[in-house]
């Protein structure tokens, strides 16, 4: 029983670490992610704009334009389109977050 624990334990200290973190702000349905998506339905970029600083406004009002030109081109490019400006917010304010943390 003591080795099979002692295994666990290895085991999770080797893959854990190796794992990509991911901050629920990120996920796809956290604030960000469900922000960006009421952005889209209701074509207001200033929904997400608050999650992110300003150096990353023009980025982000650049993939909503985006997003929008594109959105109305069948259900496919819809989803395709949503998931693009979603994964650009997520990732802008992550960067951000990257940035203000000390390494």
């Amino acid at each position: 029983m003591k080795t099979l624990a002692a295994l666990i334990l290895l085991l999770a200290a080797v893959v854990l670490p190796s794992l990509p973190a991911q901050a629920h702000c990120d996920a796809v349905d956290g604030p960000v992610a469900t922000a960006a998506r009421k952005a889209l339905d209701t074509k207001n970029v200033n929904l997400v704009l608050p999650y992110a600083p300003a150096e990353f406004e023009r980025e982000l009002t650049a993939a909503f334009e985006q997003a929008l030109l594109v959105r109305n081109k069948g259900p496919e490019a819809k989803a395709l389109a949503d998931r693009y400006f979603m994964e650009t917010t997520c990732a802008c304010t992550g960067l951000a977050r990257t940035q203000r943390t000390p390494a």
